[in-house]
């Protein structure tokens, strides 16, 4: 009976010991950290000259706000008190003497408000050109090191007449929400033209804006009506155009960015991959070109690498529906980018430059070569996305976004893809493009607007195969965006059999988060 009664004691002790070791683990635990949020955010125009801005913030990582601006008007000029820094981007200075420093903090001198959390600054414009001026205010926890957290709103200041909102030019436009939600950043959206005359599109839905991140989701849907409605779906997307004659699907694609943990960052250094740190934990570096082999319509793929070329450091790609296309003499073509280190400076990357993966065998073996193999004709302008369209001449077509300017620049290729003309610089003001021959025999370009008024998404049509563009009558499709710096575009188009045009973008119009949208108009 004592045995007996020892073990139930030990039992009800191992137990006890059990349940405390729950109890204090569950009091260990660390309480969620509260994201950055804007508690209180006000533009009040006091006078012909003078806004006030009022915004308070509170968070666990929160730490300061910085003011980046937009000059969207031709001709408008940086006002004092402004700096400019890399890719153009302009912010209020916050140093205290010559220096350039993007942080207020709370304590700020500048700060007109002793309230906790808040911050009020009162902008004057009397020295400032006539244009329209967007301002986003970043709430973030910099200064400081590790994986950058901020939130966000945007307002505009006009000086002089005011501005009107222009959100479409073209009588016939009808936009469509496809995918909006709070706190989610959905974004990027590709589209496929399918078997059967179906579409699909599919996009990002995370919870950050930072493009360079595997965390967040997706979704995909598919659409039997051209676009009219949408449906969720996990059934694999693809376009009909990766398909080959054995009826396997066939692409030729960058890998795009890979991750590893921190540790590799030595490894992926040595290797000439210039890893950067997409967390406090993560290195982010780009692949190289591959190709994608299903047998099955897109439900399993086999990768097989393709040799990466010369002192290539990795590479980058774009919409497969903008940047691939199967010739009509049989030639596959796919545009990606990417940087080579220096041999004498390995440390160093060179501009952004463009390679072709190019097959003229149906798919079954591929070469990587660059588009201008002697270099980049302008050793200033480099390119990266870049969209590709077969003319009806026969000719190859492509609008490449600069590396280093907000526009859009045309090469040509009458060989299939094997040599290219020099690049030339067109009068579109947006970036990155997509391309379609249209049925009646024009191309029609669409793009972003990012850092013009009105900000949004706008096209051009060429009715001589990209001879001209009538910039003149630019189509503007939506001029109502808004962000950091109107976080929106990439535009992708599809002609319904009707005649219509369908194009396919996200767009911020309030400041923070993006949503899809689609727009349909008649030309």
């Amino acid at each position: 009976m004592i045995p007996i009664i020892k073990k139930i004691c030990y039992a009800v002790s191992v137990l006890a010991v059990l349940l405390l070791t729950l109890h204090s683990e569950s009091f260990a635990q660390p309480a969620a950290t509260k994201k950055i949020t804007f508690e209180h955010f006000d533009v009040e125009r006091l006078d012909a000259e003078h806004v006030r801005v009022t915004a308070a913030a509170s968070g666990d990582n929160f730490k300061s706000f910085c003011f980046q601006m937009e000059l969207l008007t031709p001709g408008a000029t940086q006002p004092s008190g402004f700096y400019t820094t890399r890719e153009g981007f302009t912010y209020l200075n916050a140093s205290r003497n010559s220096g350039q420093v993007p942080n207020f903090l709370l304590d700020h001198p500048l700060n007109e408000s002793k309230k906790p959390g808040e911050f009020v600054y009162t902008f004057n414009t009397t020295e400032w050109t006539e244009g329209r001026y967007s301002i986003v205010i970043h709430a973030h926890n910099r200064p400081g090191q590790g994986s950058y957290e901020v939130e966000r709103k945007v307002f505009y200041i006009d000086v002089g007449p005011p501005i009107p909102a222009i959100v479409s030019n073209i009588p016939s436009a009808r936009h469509q929400l496809i995918y909006s939600k709070k706190d989610v950043y959905a974004a990027f959206p590709n589209l496929y033209f399918m078997d059967g005359g179906q579409l699909g599109i599919s996009y990002t839905t995370k919870t950050t804006d930072r493009h360079v991140d595997n965390t967040g989701g997706a979704k995909t849907m598919l659409s039997g009506d051209e676009g009219q409605t949408w449906i969720e779906t996990d059934t694999p997307l693809f376009n009909s155009t990766w398909r080959r004659a054995d009826g396997c699907l066939v692409r030729a694609v960058a890998q795009g960015w890979l991750y590893a943990d921190v540790s590799e960052e030595p490894r992926l250094i040595a290797e000439h991959r210039h890893p950067h740190r997409s967390s406090d934990t993560q290195v982010a570096w780009l692949g190289g070109p591959c190709v994608k082999i299903s047998k099955d319509d897109g439900r399993t793929w086999n990768t097989t690498l393709l040799p990466m070329p010369e002192n290539l450091s990795g590479v980058a790609g774009y919409h497969d529906i903008a940047s691939h296309i199967c010739t009509s003499g049989g030639v596959r073509l796919t545009a990606v980018y990417g940087r080579k280190y220096l041999p004498d400076n390995p440390e160093k990357l060179g501009l952004d430059e463009v390679f072709i993966i190019r097959s003229t065998d149906d798919g079954y073996t591929w070469e990587t070569r660059p588009m201008y193999p002697d270099g980049l004709p302008n050793p200033a302008v480099g390119f990266n996305e870049t969209a590709l369209v077969e003319t009806s001449g026969g000719k190859i077509l492509a609008l490449a976004r600069s590396s280093i300017e907000d526009g859009l620049w045309q090469m040509e290729s009458g060989d299939g893809g094997l040599t290219w003309n020099d690049p030339v610089k067109t009068s579109m003001k947006g970036y990155p493009a997509h391309i379609i021959r249209l049925k009646d025999g024009q191309l029609l370009c669409a793009y972003g607007v990012r850092r013009h008024a009105p900000q949004g998404i706008r096209a051009v049509a060429s009715s001589d195969d990209g001879k001209t563009w009538d910039v003149e009558n630019e189509l503007i499709i939506r001029g109502d965006g808004a962000g950091n710096p109107s976080d929106l575009g990439y535009p992708l188009l599809y002609q319904r059999a009707d005649g219509s045009i369908l194009v396919v973008y996200y767009l911020t119009t309030d400041g923070t988060y993006p949503s899809v949208w689609s727009t349909t108009f008649t030309l």
